[in-house]
Order: structure tokens, then sequence, then C-alpha cells
């Protein structure tokens, strides 16, 4: 293995090619050992302000370390109920570590005044003793969350996923024919996926829907997703293309609807096996077929002309990946279309800029998004509207994440990871990400139902949770 990272790392720099990975090896290693790189940053920075001490990776906190040396003052702000740490790949320990290590840093924690329902920051100078200290890293409880007075509303009538759906969108349109504006409502699902937001839109027809979903990578967009299905094709790769994909494909293309489309799938009617052999037949470079299908096929789709931009963006990513790939090895064995299309699939990201998702809060429009994404995103919405509260996909994500992740910090080593430790750690960050979500909104309406969307029977520890809050009103 260590082979073939070296392999790796030095066929990437000999080509002056660097990824994430490598780029924070080089930083930590190397510009945070050179004195001239330090002496020129620190020069320009007098104040170091850290607002959120709680999301720092690792390097960053060896970098901040480094840097306030240098600063004439260094303010950091922590608050322990934003720990999600777990969906990050934070280090909380190393956190923790480093506030109690410095003494030429201003730490200040978040201190909440639950009965008043309001906050400030402290101290850490401040704090008296050692017992004071620990007070702020304790666990969230039930109480905690309780003491933030919000209303909850708890819909148990739904048998199954569907009905659910049509009960929590109902209560959408109650909201808004009071009054409610739609940019003062999120709906939080588990599961962000298709099934969930062409069942929405299909009930809430004449509300705009924006789904966070679409903001993470490129072949999120209904647009991308049809031009990676013509690379595809045009690269001979069509096992590449999974049967909801090329439904999507014939959907935008030919103008029509998820019925007719799979009849023109299924069928391998005219119109597709034309447009196929259109696509194989083309004597252009890669690039060029890509622009020349955008500007025949899509532009004049409805929204074709607006998603051009996307086009655009992938163009640029393909030939810097092509390129890339060229400099790193000149093996003609190397098939490069699989290569490009696995890379469009999994690895290319959406180029939204923090700004335009930052500014979501202000449009008005009706928000799907998972629990984490929403408090990634820092959302402050008046009502949420919570999905199917009992799937066991709640448990399941935190569960899978932790037992990758968590074992494999710095400050793991030398530990076991056991059972206990897993219970522990889903309770606590189900209750860190319930607790920060109720704090944002005014009222919570939840939705279970007894069955899943594939039709087995469920129950978790997140419904429980909810059912014991219901009980302390």
């Amino acid at each position: 293995m260590d082979d073939i990272i070296s392999y790796y790392f030095m066929s990437l720099l000999e080509n002056s090619l660097v990824d994430d990975s490598i780029s924070i090896y080089l930083y930590n290693n190397f510009l945070l050992n050179d004195d001239f790189y330090i002496e020129k940053l620190t020069k320009e920075i007098d104040f170091l302000i850290i607002d959120s001490l709680e999301k720092v990776k690792i390097c960053e906190i060896d970098f901040i370390n480094k840097i306030s040396k240098y600063c004439k003052e260094t303010f950091c702000y922590f608050d322990n109920t934003r720990d999600y740490s777990v969906f990050d790949n934070i280090d909380k320990d190393y956190i923790k570590d480093f506030i109690f290590s410095v003494d030429n840093i201003n730490i200040f924690f978040l201190y909440n005044n639950l009965d008043e329902n309001n906050t400030k920051y402290i101290g850490l100078n401040s704090i008296k003793n050692e017992i004071d200290i620990k007070n702020f890293f304790e666990d969230i409880k039930l109480e905690n969350i309780y003491l933030l007075n919000k209303k909850l509303y708890l819909d148990e009538e739904s048998k199954i996923y569907c009905e659910m759906i049509e009960r929590s969108c109902n209560k959408i349109k109650s909201l808004i024919s009071k009054g409610v504006s739609k940019k003062d409502i999120a709906i939080i699902a588990p599961l962000n996926d298709n099934i969930l937001e062409n069942s929405i839109k299909n009930i809430l027809k004449d509300i705009e829907i924006f789904n966070l979903k679409n903001t993470n990578k490129m072949i999120d967009y209904s647009y991308i997703s049809v031009l990676y299905v013509a690379i595809c094709i045009f690269h001979d790769l069509d096992h590449f293309i999974t049967y909801d994909e090329y439904i999507n494909f014939i959907e935008l293309i030919f103008s029509t609807n998820k019925i007719n489309a799979r009849k023109i799938l299924n069928n391998k009617e005219k119109c597709l096996t034309e447009l196929i052999e259109f696509i194989k037949s083309s004597k252009l470079e890669l690039n060029e077929f890509i622009m020349d299908f955008y500007l025949n096929k899509i532009i004049n789709l409805k929204y074709g002309k607006e998603n051009i931009k996307h086009c655009k963006y992938i163009v640029d990513e393909c030939e810097k990946f092509i390129n890339n790939i060229q400099k790193v090895s000149s093996d003609k064995s190397i098939r490069k279309g699989e290569l490009l299309v696995n890379y469009i699939k999994n690895y290319l990201s959406s180029f939204s800029n923090y700004q335009e998702l930052n500014n979501i809060n202000d449009k008005d429009l009706l928000l799907i998004c998972s629990p984490i994404q929403y408090l990634s995103y820092n959302l402050n919405k008046k009502y949420i509207i919570l999905l199917d509260v009992s799937s066991e996909i709640y448990n399941i994500k935190i569960e899978k994440e932790i037992s990758n992740i968590l074992a494999f910090r710095k400050t793991f080593e030398g530990k076991v990871y056991n059972e206990s430790m897993d219970s522990y750690y889903k309770e606590y960050y189900l209750r860190n990400t319930i607790y920060s979500i109720f704090k944002t909104c005014e009222k919570i309406y939840a939705y279970k139902s007894d069955y899943s969307i594939g039709g087995f029977i469920q129950d978790n520890s997140f419904y429980t949770m909810l059912l014991k809050l219901k009980e302390l009103e």
C-alpha cells in the first residue's frame, strides 16, 4: 500500500498536480514550517477570529496554534451543541486538548440560558473552576430540548409512506393558505431522494420547490444527467447508465412524462434509436461533441438556456480531467472514457458558490433537505416539516458514518470501538441534531408512517425521542 501511495504521490507532483489530500500534506509539512511563508503571512494578520471552533479540523487547529503566536489577539468561539463531527470528520477530543493547552488565545463558550431562551458567550478566563468548565462539555439531554419550549405536533395517522407525504403536503397547503410564506417552511427528511422530491412536487404543483440535494454533485442536476448519459453513449459505455438516468434523459430530450419515457425505452422506439445512432456516429472531439449536442438537442428545451452555464462547466472540467490523465500516464490501455464518466458521476462537485447557497434563506420557495444539510447551511426556518420520523435511516446513517470515521481519528489511537460506544454516539449525535434544528424554528410538524417506502414496518430511537418530548409537555 505504501508503494502505491508513494507512486501516486510522486506521479502527481512530477506533473505539477495536487489533490485535496496532497495539498493538506504539503501545507502542513512544508508551508507551515517555512520561515519565509510564516513571516510574510503573519505581517498581514493582527487579529485572528474563529467563529465555529467546533467545526475546525486538525490541520486548521495546528494552523491556529502556530499563527496565533504572532497575532496581537486571537478569539475562538465554541458551541458544543453544534457538534456534528461524525458527519464532518472533526476530531472533537483534539479540539478539547487544544482549548486547555493554550494560554495566549481568548476562548469563549456558548452559554445557553434555557429558561429565558437566549444565548451568549462566556470567556474561558471568566469560568471559576474545573466543574464549571465541564458544564460546557456536557451532552445535550432530552430536558434541554424540551426547555427550548418549541411547539411539536406529532402526526402518527399514516400507515404507508405515500399517505404520510400527502398528509404533510396538506399541512403545507394549510399553512400557506393562512398567510405563512414559503420561505419560512423547510421539509426535512432522512432520505432526500428523487422519489421524495417528485412525490411532493406532484401534490404541490403550484408551489416553487428547491431541493438542497441538487447543490452537491453536478450529476444531481437534470440537464447534467442528460449530458452524462450522452457522454456514456458517445464512449460506448451504455452499461454505466442506470434505468432512472435513461428515463430522465428521454423525458427531458423528448419533452415527455415518465410513463411515456418508459414506453420509449422499453420498446426501443425509433426516436430513441435514431438519437443513439446520432451520438455514436459523431466524429467530433468530446468537448466539441458536448457543446454541439447541447446546442442542437438541449438549449431549446424548457430551462435549456438557463442551464448552459452547466454545460460550459462540464466542458471545462472534462478538458482538464483528460489533460491531467494524459500528464500522469501515457499508457494507451487506460480507458480514459471510463475514468471520465466515473469522475462526472461520483466526484464532480457543483459549482454553486457559497453566496448563492447562503441566500437560500431569503428566497421565496419551499425547501427540501436532510437534517445535516439544514444545519450545514445554517438555515433558519419558522416551520419545520419533519418527515418519516420512524425511519431507521436516521439511525443507520449515523451508525454507518461513525463506524468508518471515528475509529480513524488521531485521538482514537489505542482504543477499541465497541457496541456501547456505538450506542452512545448514535444517541449523542441524534440529540445534538434535534436540539440544533429545534433551536432554529418556532413550530415542528413531525410525520411518521408505520411502513417504509419499501413496505417494511419501521421504528427508531428518533421517533421514541419525539414521543418522550410529547410526554413532557
